[in-house]
């Protein structure tokens, strides 16, 4: 195993039969655990995902009672998994997980014979995939490898994503989630133009996108995740608003910005409590927007004056320019 700190990598454990997860492919991991569980004897069974049983077909084995519930702040750090061999194919015969909460969930037997066991500890468990039949076929863990979390740099604080001047109109969406989700893509959009790492990467998807936005993504990269958001919001119900001329009207997010363990990749997530919003001014009162961070492009027009913020990167709204009062 890798010694690098943060390192991004893909694990298969058994072998090659049974239905892969979510009609996927074998070696993709999309799924993200919210809650588990394990039908088991000597080899496992099935496994039980966020409530979607896979493998257990031929309906042998007992059930893990209660299933392990993960909380938002928590993760798998520790995976061990065997793969061996059961009537003819290769299984997985044991799995265990523990997460940074010390919650363990464990199933098979580690005296049966194996040909290949995983062992990973320190680690941060992004999502998972597989295969199952009468049996659990395969699993493919999508890890960070001696993983070091990223670091608050700012909380709760607001940015301004776009800007629209009038007279112009801007669209609302109807549902609090809709929203959640179109402001999501201004933060993957944010953070794929950043110095980020494949690890950053799978923290945005493990950390906020998959748990937030009540969206299947068919894999954990910016750009699938980018897709799945826009596709997600075709043809839901919206309505306008206008904004008149003399008026500017600034698309306002409460976000968190992280910072990875090097001190090097900057990234912002949406704070799941709060609710995107449309601020319309009009321009003699452009002053009240002070203190808020911006990423839109052609803020710069209107007369602000700005300054560095505590995120590195990010500019702060401190006034507005004189000419402009």
């Amino acid at each position: 195993m890798s010694t690098a700190i943060n390192e991004r990598a893909t694990f298969i454990v058994g072998g090659s039969g049974g239905c892969v997860f979510n009609g996927n492919t074998r070696n993709v991991a999309n799924i993200k655990v919210g809650n588990i569980a394990l039908w088991f004897r000597s080899i496992i069974d099935g496994i039980v995902i966020n409530d979607i049983t896979y493998g257990h077909g031929d309906g042998e084995g007992a059930l893990t009672n209660p299933n392990l519930v993960l909380d938002k702040d928590e993760y798998f750090c520790k995976i061990r998994a065997n793969a061996g061999p059961y009537n003819g194919d290769t299984i997985v015969t044991y799995l265990s997980m523990t997460t940074n909460k010390n919650k363990t969930i464990t199933g098979g037997s580690l005296d049966s014979t194996y040909f290949s066991s995983l062992e990973l500890e320190n680690c941060y468990l992004i999502a998972v995939g597989g295969a199952g039949g009468n049996y659990l076929d395969s699993l493919c863990f999508d890890v960070i490898q001696n993983y070091s979390p990223s670091q608050i740099i700012q909380k709760n604080v607001g940015v301004i994503q776009a800007v629209m001047c009038g007279p112009t109109e801007v669209v609302k969406y109807m549902e609090s989630q809709s929203s959640t989700n179109f402001a999501s893509n201004y933060s993957t959009d944010f953070n794929s133009t950043q110095n980020y790492s494949a690890a950053v990467e799978g923290e945005y998807y493990g950390a906020f996108m998959s748990a937030n936005t009540n969206i299947s993504y068919s894999e954990t990269n910016y750009s699938s995740m980018s897709k799945a958001v826009s596709n997600s919001l075709v043809d839901l119900e919206t309505y306008t608003m206008d904004v008149a001329e003399g008026s500017t009207s600034f698309y306002v997010t409460n976000v968190t910005f992280m910072q990875d363990a090097a001190g090097v990749n900057i990234w912002m997530h949406e704070n799941s409590q709060s609710t995107p919003s449309w601020i319309t001014l009009t321009n003699d009162a452009l002053a009240n927007m002070t203190g808020y961070l911006f990423t839109a492009a052609g803020i710069e027009g209107l007369g602000f004056e700005v300054a560095p913020s505590d995120v590195p990167g990010v500019m702060m709204i401190t006034g507005v320019s004189s000419t402009n009062d």
